[in-house]
């Protein structure tokens, strides 16, 4: 006679574990100047950022008057979770308004879901998970 294992009654992750709404931050900055910006994001509680490039638009504008460079970008991605969002704001706004070199400009999404607990636990940079009814 085989034995049989007992099947688990299936618990979704956030009856059992506290899971924290997050934002997506996207930002666009000068080229050159991602780098500076994710270490801001990071001091104000960021946890997961990606950086492309990308390129303005205003050479189909003002044909002549940019050079290639003024037109390359740097675009931020960055995975906050919403209780940090309002100091990444702040600095963000901080940052835009008194340096110079550094202008840019940033727009926040809430996420309703991500596609896994894994995934979930890396853009949160969560090892260990608190649990809902723990008091730690």
């Amino acid at each position: 006679m085989a034995l049989r294992k007992s099947k688990k009654e299936f618990i979704p992750y956030e009856k059992e574990n506290v899971v924290k709404p997050l934002k997506l931050f996207i930002s666009i900055v000068p080229f050159g100047q991602a780098d500076n910006i994710v270490k801001l994001l990071n001091e104000n509680g960021s946890t997961f950022s990606y950086i492309t490039t990308g390129e303005g638009t205003g050479k189909n504008y003002l044909p002549g008057l940019l050079t290639t460079d003024d037109l390359k970008k740097h675009i931020v991605f960055t995975f906050v979770k919403e209780e940090n969002s309002e100091a990444v704001c702040k600095a963000l706004e901080e940052r835009f308004s008194t340096a110079k070199g550094s202008k840019g400009v940033s727009l926040s999404i809430k996420l309703s879901s991500v596609a896994g607990v894994s995934v979930y636990r890396f853009i949160t940079n969560t090892r260990k998970v608190k649990k809902v009814n723990s008091n730690d």
